[in-house]
């Protein structure tokens, strides 16, 4: 596998990360409520439908003689559906849920840098929880997260198959 420098900014994220420990503070992530009964198995596989189409969320990183470096991975992580749904409290339930998994730290070397899974609430609400370290996302990630699983969710809904090649992250690394 071929391996990349870490970018100027992804530098400072390594560093601060470093001084912080297992602090979350790198987090970035948050919640969708979806109105309607949404099928969570195509969710689910919408997810990773945008998973395979963006090489930076399969970026793993990896120490060497005290240098970090990048590689990509063709690796999926399964996407986790949790029904809330028999619980009275089931709001309540997932905002602590969500907000516990949000405060979890990740593990920098070797590991996934993202989180994802879907949710049922009621038969009439379902979402999905989002989680990454920002060394592979920011704000604008959060945007084209969202543009992509309603798109990748409508063409897999429809029977279509979804659009697989995006433009690389590793081109511009």
């Amino acid at each position: 596998m071929k391996k990349y420098q870490l970018t100027n900014a992804q530098k400072r994220i390594w560093y601060a990360q470093k001084k912080y420990g297992t602090s979350p503070v790198f987090n970035i992530g948050g919640r969708v409520l979806i109105k309607g009964n949404a099928n969570l198995n195509l969710l689910a596989q919408s997810f990773q439908v945008f998973i395979e189409q963006n090489d930076a969320l399969r970026i793993r990183l990896y120490e060497e003689y005290s240098q970090v470096f990048q590689i990509v991975t063709n690796s999926l992580e399964q996407i986790e559906i949790i029904d809330f749904s028999e619980n009275a409290n089931a709001m309540e339930r997932c905002d602590e849920w969500c907000k516990k998994k949000l405060t979890e730290s990740f593990s920098m070397i070797g590991s996934p840098l993202y989180f994802f899974c879907v949710f049922k609430l009621s038969e009439s609400l379902t979402g999905y929880f989002v989680k990454f370290h920002h060394i592979i996302a920011d704000g604008w990630s959060m945007e084209l997260l969202t543009e992509q699983i309603v798109q990748n969710y409508e063409c897999l809904l429809s029977g279509k198959e979804p659009k697989t090649t995006r433009p690389s992250y590793m081109d511009y690394v």
